[in-house]
């Protein structure tokens, strides 16, 4: 009798369990198949999972070494239009396109975290196989890959391009919340794949970390699980707080690192996720000449001319590297960038302050994006470089590194380069430069004496300076015409000039290279060189040879000597060779022509004073005919 009342007992028993987990279930399925009144699902979840689906090392800087780009991911990425010369499938690079790349490389070494977070992305949704790098899944695959280490850089660099980095969704959490979790909804059959970025309160120190899916955990706080490429392996949340609308995450370098914490709320719009979908065409590619012919360029491959864009106006992008802030100024006075304060301003319409991301760290300046005008316009703009160097006097037992500081200006066509060994506290330079139709002029200043290295060129050629030494408020100015090949220069300081130039054939990719050394400069002295034709190696015949006005009248003509012979033999614009993750000095830009007359007269004025583009009268200078090119007044303190 105990025995049956004792079964009876047990069925009843596992009848109610059977009972309440059945109810639970479907309540459970219920709450999977709805949204709540703000639009997110108890949980929505992609499927992604970190210790499958994301790498198994740690996002790294330049404490390893990597290839992050080549040509041939230049190539991929922009199409014919980026080569001078396109031969037997490998692309050498016009020289635009060399120095965005070595830019980008340069900025890379603060952290690859948006080229991990978006090739784990792609990896999960199949539209790139991993199997080229050597497994099945991310987490299989090591970093000693070069063709990985390439992979990652080019997906980093797509942050910066057109339309890859600018498909985005900055606005509130909430928003952010409802997006992701309608995407994770469907899947692995979702249409569109996010990477997020996580911004200081002040926009600053930009991350990149892959979201994966949504969860509700009731009382009106969401998680957004995340797989953050500083935290290899491990499940990590960015908690929403749908009532008040905010956001927070604990982020770090690395695990053994004190974390930052990331908040922000529906006003600071510093949460954001950016599509990946827009990354995977052919970019636009905003450095390339839209109205030059590509044909020219391409010499034996013009056929693939058709592929440029036509009739866009551009941008000039500045680049900044070293500890040093930029403030842009038009010639309406309008301003984007940082101010002393370090606040961040965009008064100049159509121009972006584009914040890269890497790790919570100190990463460099953003790339700054401002819009070249119409045909029918000139632009004029000011580029004023501070140093953010710390006063280490006080702690003089300390090394101080010095704060190696590089300026690049790349824009269609061409590219500047200003760089300065150590940029000193209280230290500054400025860039002024105005383009008129396809022509550019520049002048390059200082508050104290510097001898920046710099460097000027076109698709074809390139120019590098160094050895100057300009004095405060002093102007080294230059004048190149990509259409005349007219290379002019006006010191404003004295030295033993270093002139390099380099000249890269469009029929066969040969790189010349010309050098003159020691080259006595004085203040006030000119130089003018033909740059057209001017490759074609040792033993052509073709070697340029430039003039030099002194100041006093006396004109010299300077032959230079051709190494082409040894730089083919060990060439490094080449497809298939490794970019290191340092940058050479050299950045391509052009200017108006007739910068310069035939003789110039070293002037007596000592004023140190500029006020951006200031009124000039040429007849002050003899031999100085017309003033600057494109309506670029040089300043009386030259």
């Amino acid at each position: 009798m105990k025995m049956r009342r004792h079964t009876l007992v047990l069925l009843i028993l596992s009848l109610a369990l059977n009972a309440i987990f059945a109810g639970a279930m479907a309540a459970s399925d219920s709450n999977a198949g709805s949204s709540n009144a703000s639009g997110a699902t108890a949980s929505d979840d992609s499927g992604f999972r970190p210790g499958i689906n994301g790498f198994a090392f740690q996002n790294y800087g330049d404490d390893i070494a990597t290839v992050d780009l080549t040509p041939a991911e230049m190539h991929r990425m922009f199409g014919d239009k980026v080569c001078a010369c396109l031969k037997d499938g490998n692309c050498t690079l016009t020289y635009p396109a060399q120095m965005w790349m070595e830019a980008a490389i340069s900025a890379m070494r603060y952290g690859h975290c948006e080229g991990l977070a978006v090739l784990s992305d792609l990896i999960y949704y199949s539209k790139v196989n991993p199997s080229g790098f050597g497994g099945q899944n991310a987490i299989d695959l090591s970093l000693k890959d070069e063709l990985l280490q390439r992979e990652i850089g080019y997906w980093w660099v797509t942050q910066v391009t057109s339309p890859g980095g600018s498909e985005r969704i900055k606005d509130s959490p909430n928003v952010v919340l409802d997006t992701l979790a309608q995407s994770f909804a469907l899947g692995k059959n979702a249409d569109e794949w996010w990477v997020m970025g996580l911004y200081l309160p002040d926009g600053s120190s930009g991350h990149a970390i892959t979201p994966y899916a949504v969860e509700d955990m009731g009382n009106g706080i969401s998680k957004i699980m995340v797989y953050d490429n500083n935290w290899p392996k491990s499940e990590r949340y960015v908690e929403v707080n749908r009532t008040a609308n905010t956001w927070s995450y604990q982020a770090s370098i690395n695990p053994n690192e004190k974390s930052t914490l990331y908040t922000g709320n529906a006003s600071t719009k510093t949460l954001e996720i950016v599509s990946i979908s827009s990354r995977l065409g052919q970019q636009k590619c905003e450095f390339c000449d839209a109205d030059n012919s590509t044909a020219s360029n391409l010499g034996s491959s013009a056929s693939t001319a058709s592929s440029a864009s036509s009739g866009t106006k551009g941008n000039m992008q500045i680049w900044q590297n070293g500890k040093a802030k930029v403030l842009v100024t038009d010639d309406e006075g309008r301003e984007v960038g940082f101010l002393d304060t370090g606040q961040m301003v965009n008064e100049i319409p159509d121009a972006e302050i584009r914040i890269l991301k890497f790790a919570p760290d100190e990463p460099p300046m953003p790339v700054i994006f401002v819009p070249l005008s119409s045909s029918d316009d000139d632009t004029e703009i000011s580029v004023n470089v501070s140093s953010t160097a710390a006063n280490d006097s006080e702690n003089m037992s300390a090394e101080v590194e010095a704060n190696l500081a590089k300026t690049s200006i790349i824009a269609p066509g061409f590219a500047l380069s200003s760089e300065v060994n150590d940029l000193q506290q209280g230290q500054h330079q400025s860039i002024d430069l105005v383009k008129e139709d396809e022509e550019y002029s520049m002048n390059i200043t200082g508050n104290l004496m510097e001898a920046p290295m710099i460097a000027v060129g076109t698709d074809l050629n390139q120019i590098t300076i160094s050895g100057l030494n300009a004095l405060p408020g002093k102007f080294i100015s230059f004048s190149l015409n990509p259409a005349s090949g007219a290379f002019n220069m006006l010191t404003g300081g004295a030295g033993l000039m270093q002139f390099k130039m380099n000249s890269t054939d469009p029929l066969t990719g040969a790189l010349s290279t010309f050098l003159g050394s020691d080259l006595s400069m004085n203040r006030g002295d000119s130089f003018s060189l033909n740059l057209a034709n001017s490759f074609g190696g040792a033993g052509s015949g073709s070697s340029p040879s430039f003039s030099i006005d002194r100041a006093g009248g006396l004109t010299e003509n300077v032959g230079l000597k051709d190494l082409s012979a040894t730089n083919n033999m060990n060439s490094l614009n080449s497809s298939k060779q490794n970019q290191s993750n340092v940058t050479t000095t050299a950045i391509p830009i052009s200017a108006p022509s007739g910068m310069f007359g035939s003789s110039f007269d070293k002037s007596d004025d000592d004023s140190d004073s500029f006020d951006s583009f200031d009124s000039f009268d040429s007849s002050e200078m003899p031999g100085f005919s017309g003033g600057m090119p494109g309506g670029f007044n040089m300043p009386s303190g030259f």
